[in-house]
């Protein structure tokens, strides 16, 4: 049986959402991120706080995250 794909929506305090998307780590290799003046896409490393949005992702699961 495939797996259903799932969406959660969750709003967090301006740094906490760090600790939100690095509880992800062990499922995800590869991370995408923006802040004001670069962007990053690498293998997977914990997020940074002044990263204004992006995506970690991994064979079986992408997490996006989108500061407002």
């Amino acid at each position: 049986m495939n797996e259903q794909p799932r969406v959660y929506h969750r709003l967090v305090t301006a740094d906490a959402w760090v600790d939100v998307v690095d509880g992800f780590r062990d499922k995800v290799a590869f991370i995408y991120a923006e802040e004001p003046a670069d962007l990053y896409l690498t293998n997977y490393r914990r997020p940074q706080a002044n990263w204004t949005h992006g995506r970690a992702f991994g064979q079986a699961l992408e997490v996006r995250w989108s500061r407002r």
